[in-house]
C-alpha cells in the first residue's frame, strides 16, 4: 500500500494530528526571517568568492583584517577593482583603528590582479551590496510589524545567550500561544533543529557542559539512546526493564571489560593452576 492510501485511512479514522499552524502576523513573521536566514547565507557565499579570488590573485587581505567587506576592506577592494595596483596606496584606503599595521597591509596587499580578478571582484562586491540593502529593508519590515510580540521577545532576550534576532526567530517559528503544545517536550520534538540553532549561534560558542545537559535533557534522540542502552544493561543483567532500575555502578554489554580467550574445549582452561607446560598442554 502507498504512502498517500495509507496516510489518507488514517486521517478518515481520526489518527493523524493536526501539525502546528500559526496565526498570520506569526506567519509573515517567519516568512520575513526565514528569508533573512537565507540572504544571510547568499551573502556569506558571495564573500567566500571574494576571498578565493583574492586568494588567486596571490592578495592575502583576509589574514589581516577580520571583516573582508566592511568599511577598510570595501575601500581597498574597490581601489584594486578601479585598476590600483600600488601596495602602499591600497595600504591608505585602510582606517587608522585596524590592528594591522600599514606594512603588514602592504605585504597583504602585494600580488596579481587581472582584468579577470578585477570583475570578478567588482561582481561579487555588487552582489554583496545587494544584499545588504535587503537586508536593510527585512528588518525595517520585521520591525514595523513587531507590536504584538514585543512583550514574548522582551522576555526571551532575558534567557542568556539569546539576542534581539534569535529571539525574534523563535517567536517567529513558535508563535506567543505555548497552549497549542501539550508539553514542552512535543514543543522540542517539533523545532528541535531550529532551537538547538539558536542556541548554538545566539551568545557565541555554547560551553560543553551547556551542550552535554541539552543532549541528556532536551533531546529527544539522546533519550532513547540513553533508555535503548538502558535496558539492554538490564537485560543483560537478567533483570526486568519495568520492574526495576539499572544500577549506577553496572556496566553495559559494550562497554564491559575484554574476556581474555581460555585453552581448552568450550572456553574452559585445562590447567587453571598453570603448572602444564606448552607442549603438555597441546
Amino acid at each position: 500500500m502507498n504512502d498517500e492510501t495509507w496516510l489518507a485511512n488514517l486521517l478518515a479514522h481520526g489518527l493523524v494530528r493536526g501539525s502546528f499552524v500559526p496565526d498570520t502576523p506569526t506567519q509573515e513573521q517567519r516568512g520575513l526571517l526565514r528569508t533573512r536566514k537565507q540572504l544571510t547565507r547568499e551573502r556569506t557565499s558571495h564573500v567566500q568568492r571574494l576571498q578565493k579570488t583574492l586568494e588567486d590573485a596571490n592578495i592575502k587581505l583576509d589574514s589581516v583584517i577580520t571583516d573582508l567587506v566592511g568599511a577598510s576592506g570595501r575601500k581597498m577592494l574597490t581601489a584594486l577593482i578601479a585598476g590600483e595596483t600600488d601596495s602602499a596606496r591600497l595600504a591608505r584606503h585602510a582606517s587608522s583603528r585596524l590592528k594591522a599595521s600599514p606594512a603588514e597591509l602592504q605585504e597583504a596587499l602585494r600580488g596579481r590582479v587581472t582584468k579577470h580578478h578585477r570583475f570578478l571582484l567588482e561582481l561579487h562586491l555588487d552582489q554583496v551590496g545587494m544584499v545588504d540593502r535587503a537586508l536593510v529593508k527585512i528588518d525595517v519590515e520585521v520591525e514595523a510589524n513587531l507590536a504584538p510580540f514585543r512583550s514574548a521577545i522582551d522576555i526571551l532576550t532575558t534567557v542568556p545567550g539569546v539576542g534581539p534576532l534569535v529571539a525574534r526567530v523563535i517567536v517567529s517559528e513558535i508563535g506567543t500561544d505555548m497552549s497549542r503544545f501539550p508539553t514542552a517536550g512535543h514543543l522540542i520534538s517539533s523545532h528541535l533543529v531550529m532551537l538547538k540553532t539558536c542556541l548554538r549561534h545566539g551568545g557565541g560558542a555554547v560551553p560543553e557542559e551547556r551542550r552535554e545537559r541539552w543532549q541528556t535533557e532536551f533531546d529527544p534522540h539522546a533519550q532513547r539512546r540513553a533508555m535503548a542502552e538502558a535496558d539492554a544493561g538490564a537485560k543483560w543483567l537478567g533483570g526486568d526493564t519495568q520492574e526495576r532500575q539499572l544500577p549506577a555502578s553496572a556496566v553495559l554489554p559494550h562497554q564491559g571489560p575484554a574476556r581474555r580467550k581460555e585453552g581448552g574445549l568450550r572456553g574452559r582452561s585445562l590447567d587453571p593452576d598453570g603448572r602444564l607446560s606448552h607442549a603438555q598442554k597441546r
